[in-house]
């Protein structure tokens, strides 16, 4: 039975999908001081707080305008959401800077 917090993070994936994509709902579960951890790349791992939170999301639809994640699992522990997914989607022909 999924807890409230994985509702919430559910929720969250939903609306950064391509045909979805709502940047300012994605943001509004965020509690004030609360922070999206990316995986890493480049620059190694990127951390998103406040307005930033949605960043990440118009990248990705950027670069991948149908974008769809298919989450694995969700693994909650108090206020830490730890998640294994896979993002697939038709790329462009160039991936657009951050």
């Amino acid at each position: 039975m999924p807890t409230d917090t994985e509702t919430l993070v559910r929720r969250a994936h939903h609306l950064a999908e391509g045909d979805v994509l709502d940047v300012q709902g994605f943001i509004d579960l965020f509690t004030e001081d609360g922070v999206f951890n990316g995986i890493g790349g480049v620059s190694g791992q990127e951390s998103y707080r406040g307005a930033q939170l949605g960043d990440v999301l118009v990248w990705m639809g950027k670069f991948l305008p149908d974008v769809h994640r298919e989450l694995h699992r969700v693994n909650v522990l108090r206020d830490v959401v730890a998640i294994e997914l896979s993002i697939q989607g038709t790329g462009r022909s160039r991936r657009p800077q951050a």
